[in-house]
């Protein structure tokens, strides 16, 4: 533009030659020419026109550069009305003006463009001008892209903010490290119950979210500039100002925004309230496993294959129904497909992939044949089923249920040649028109066939009399079936039902009830089939089918003549039981009883004497495993859950467990340092048992190795015998109380029902591994605890080795036998005692004399313990009481030992009587009671 000034003929003008100009506009225009800001003059009072090159990047070629050095007016005619009273303003001595983004439509490439403009009119001096103002400077930027960008953004922020006021998931957005609200939707304020936020911090705002974890996500969102997102995430909200909180489920995102400069400013929450899906799915889960339950517990079995996870479900019904009978994962490719018959594999894979496909979803409807894997047998399998599908249409689950119609099959097979001849023959006569061939009118069969309206086209004469038996009608050829029913509506719907199946070309069996109630209803079994004419076009349908009634009659009597077989086997299982306890039982008092005698015949052999009263004593002990045994089967002893050392335990027991497996077997142990939750006898009475059980399995003799091992937050306590091993059918009978092997009087059938009690009571389980030819393992798994150095496998409760304070004590029993012997023990401790038969005369001395401890039995004819203690304690308060018991008989007496109660098993040594006794001399000090 320079140039373009120099080689203007500005002579032709009213400002002359260049050199005349005035030092003002000569200044003003070497600066205009040296800035590269767009800057624009007019000049004189004709506003002549100056400008430089970055203003003429404005202007299009209709004004540049044949604008230099014309008049103002006629430059600018489409925008004078704009700019022409901010110059006369200015010409006339006035103040500059400003505009900022200003609209000033300027015509340019040959239309009116629509531009905005920042600018300023300031005078520019001349002394020899009018009003000291020779000209208007005019600095500018034209500012159309960023007014047009920001008019865009914020029509976006406006259709952005319109959006989100109408979403229907909810959104909040918070700023700085408060996580001050910003915005909120109606969805949002919906769900926090209408209350104001706007403005608030979080923790203010909504502070019953303190705890729940949502506030430090927050933090972390904004600290990392990372999202975080939340499936189903439980909340607790105050759904209004005063309302008690109330559980929603969520799913949602914390997604941080930022400042221009990348650094994370706030955090943008948008979710959906799922509360109502996750209600649905629970009940859902809990219908879907209702029914799961009731299919294993009938004949049908149920099936569910996971597409997403690659897993399939068959509860042992099922797995049956493939000769599966061992334990262990399945899957579709090796146990389903590899299990189908070579000849129904085809069929059977594509109506699964049409179930599975999403285009089809057809119903899995499929009948097939299976080759037992672990037994080789093969069976028929009716099965059902359908895929579910997620909302991108992928199936994600396949759920239906099988049943094992082996024996249906089979009778089919028997019915089938003969109702291809009796097709064939039906056809050749609807051909021909003749009669009913004999072998039909003569068989005992009940056959018919009808058209599609229902006509009656032939009917046996067994079939005949039948109907008119049960509906008091008699069919004829050209009857129509549902009329001659019209006076029995809902016999007319039954016949309709089935036979509208055969009509729309079903082959199918039903066995139900038809009849009259006012006449006579019996049990059919018929075979329904489509009849087809010579053109391939259905004809019509026949019925061949027989009266069942007395085959199920007689099917219920043998189901009752088996319940009462089974009934008698039970009796003869607790025959079998009784009969081993008292084997038990004989054995120990025959020892006994040669003790005592022993002890009558050498009173005066004092070491003698003190050696038999001693293995006595080990033989009331041994008596005592037995009735611990009977009780833990009975579920009536107490369980006394404690953290054992199971290494310890094992190590106990070795000397015990090396006795009773013989010199014929090897034992061999390896266990970890691990603590189990179990009952210390009930533990050691399950092991004697699983030792015996492995010592009878090896006749000849061999190995049992035990191991325990930590699996996670459980341990397995293992047995394995090297014998003759346990077949499918054993083990699934192994469990059952009074189910036993040995010959008669060599085991009661309790020992492997006692494991299984013991394992179960605490929180555990058992299994039994064998491949029936070699060896078998039994399995416990039990709970594992925390490592107690205190604790021990084998801590048995002893009496200090001091004597106990002399107590005067109150001795209460039915039985003399026992009593007696009892009252004797404790005088020789130099306790003062006072005995009585019953719990009347104990409350007779009671009356009379005050007593420090009353031991009492719990089991007494009239008044028991727990009633005579309850009643002891009205006369003393302080009153200790020791219950003694074979075992615990319910609630009452543990209510009794939890109120200040001390409990004695029987049988029991002289250190537990003194234990017991040192403990309620204890508890009666520490009330305050003076002790004798």
């Amino acid at each position: 533009m320079a140039e373009r000034i120099r080689s203007f003929d500005w002579a032709s003008t009213s400002l002359g030659a260049p050199e005349a100009w005035p030092v003002s506009l000569r200044t003003t225009v070497a600066m205009m020419l040296r800035t590269r800001h767009p800057v624009f003059i007019f000049w004189g009072p004709e506003l002549l026109c100056l400008y430089n090159d970055a203003y003429s990047r404005s202007l299009g070629p209709e004004k540049h550069p044949g604008i230099l050095g014309r008049l103002g007016r006629e430059a600018f005619p489409e925008l004078w009305h704009i700019i022409g009273p901010d110059i006369e303003q200015v010409q006339a001595g006035g103040p500059a003006t400003w505009h900022e983004d200003k609209l000033v439509p300027s015509y340019r490439h040959g239309k009116l463009d629509e531009v905005y403009w920042t600018y300023s009119y300031g005078g520019i001096d001349d002394e020899d001008a009018p009003n000291g103002v020779g000209g208007v400077l005019v600095l500018c930027n034209e500012t159309t892209t960023k007014v047009l960008e920001s008019r865009r953004v914020t029509s976006n922020f406006e259709r952005m903010a319109e959006l989100f006021e109408r979403a229907p998931v909810f959104i909040a957005t918070l700023t700085g490290p408060e996580h001050r609200f910003e915005f909120v939707n109606p969805a949002y304020r919906q769900l926090v119950g209408q209350r104001e936020v706007v403005g608030m911090p979080v923790r203010e705002a909504l502070p019953e979210l303190q705890g729940q974890g949502f506030l430090p996500r927050l933090d972390e969102v904004l600290a990392t500039g990372q999202a975080y997102r939340a499936s189903a995430a439980r909340i607790l909200l105050a759904r209004g100002p005063d309302a008690a909180l109330e559980e929603r489920r969520l799913d949602f995102v914390y997604q941080p925004t930022f400042d221009a400069d990348g650094t994370p400013r706030g955090v943008m929450a948008v979710g959906v309230d799922v509360t109502e899906r996750v209600l649905a799915e629970q009940a859902l889960a809990f219908r879907e496993e209702q029914v799961r339950l009731a299919a294993e517990a009938g004949e049908v079995g149920f099936w569910d294959v996971d597409t997403v996870a690659g897993t399939l479900y068959w509860p042992p019904n099922v797995r049956a129904m493939f000769g599966i009978f061992t334990e262990g994962p399945v899957t579709v490719e090796k146990d389903f497909y590899e299990a189908l018959h070579p000849d129904d594999r085809a069929a059977t894979f594509a109506a699964y992939q049409a179930a599975i496909d999403p285009a089809q979803r057809s119903l899995y409807d499929v009948e097939y044949r299976t080759v037992g894997r672990d037994d080789g047998v093969i069976r028929w399998v009716a099965a059902k089923g359908h895929g579910t599908f997620d909302a991108n249409g992928r199936c994600v689950r396949v759920l239906g249920t099988a049943m094992d119609i082996t024996l249906r099959k089979r009778n089919d097979e028997r019915l089938r040649e003969l109702n291809e001849a009796l097709g064939q023959r039906l056809e050749s006569y609807l051909a021909e028109r003749k009669i009913l061939v004999d072998v039909v009118e003569g068989t005992d069969a009940l056959i018919q066939v009808i058209d599609t309206d229902f006509k009656v086209l032939a009917s046996n004469r067994g079939n005949v009399a039948e109907f008119e038996n049960i509906y008091g009608v008699k069919p004829k050829v050209g009857d129509n079936l549902m009329g001659l029913l019209a006076h029995l509506p809902s016999s007319q719907e039954d016949a309709r039902r089935v036979w509208q199946r055969a009509l729309a070309g079903e082959s199918f069996v039903v066995e139900a009830e038809f009849g009259d109630p006012h006449l006579s209803r019996r049990w059919y079994e018929l075979h329904f089939q489509p009849l087809y004419a010579a053109d391939g076009r259905l004809a019509g349908a026949f019925q061949f089918g027989y009266e069942v009634t007395a085959r199920r009659q007689s099917e219920a009597r043998v189901a009752q003549a088996e319940e009462v077989l089974q009934q008698a086997r039970r009796m003869e299982s607790i025959g079998l039981l009784t009969g081993g306890v008292a084997h038990d039982f004989n054995n120990v008092l025959q020892a006994l009883n040669a003790k005592f005698e022993l002890m009558r015949r050498r009173a005066d052999h004092a070491d003698s004497v003190r050696a038999w009263a001693g293995s006595g004593i080990e033989l009331t002990r041994k008596a005592s495993r037995v009735t611990a045994q009977l009780l833990a089967f009975s579920r009536r002893q107490p369980v006394g859950e404690q953290s054992l050392r199971l290494r310890e335990l094992l190590d106990n027991m070795h000397d015990l467990l090396r006795t009773t497996l013989g010199a014929t077997v090897r034992l061999q142990v390896d266990c970890e340092d691990v603590s189990v939750l179990a009952e210390t006898t009930q533990l050691e009475m399950g092991l004697l048992n699983l030792a015996v059980n492995a010592r009878d399995a090896m006749p000849n003799g061999g190995d049992v190795v035990i191991v325990g091992r930590a699996i996670g937050e459980a341990v397995e306590l293992s047995v394995t015998d090297s014998g003759t091993g346990m077949s499918p059918e054993l083990i699934g009978k192994a469990f059952a109380p009074f189910f036993t092997t040995k010959p008669l009087g060599k085991g009661s059938g309790l020992g492997l029902a006692q494991v299984y009690a013991m394992a179960t009571r605490v929180g555990g389980s058992v299994r039994i591994e064998s491949d029936g030819r070699s060896g078998t393992t039994v399995v416990i798994t039990l709970q594992r605890a925390e490592k107690d150095a205190g604790s021990s496998a084998h801590a048995p409760l002893r009496a200090d080795a001091s004597t106990a304070a002399q107590s005067r004590m109150l001795v209460v029993d039915d039985d003399n036998a026992v009593r007696g012997p009892l009252v004797e023990l404790l005088r020789t401790l130099g306790h003062d005692v006072v005995e009585a038969s019953s719990g009347e005369d104990a409350l007779v001395v009671l009356e009379k004399e005050r007593m420090d401890i009353l031991l009492t039995d719990f089991a007494m004819p009239g008044m028991n313990g727990v009633a005579l203690a309850n009643l002891a304690r009205t006369v003393d308060p302080t009153m200790q009481v020791i219950f003694m018991s074979g075992y615990a008989d319910g609630d009452e007496l543990r209510d009794a030992i939890g109120q200040r109660g001390l409990l004695l098993r029987k049988p029991f040594d002289i250190d537990a009587v003194e234990l017991a006794i040192r403990r309620a001399q204890g508890r009666l000090a520490r009330a305050g009671s003076k002790t004798v």
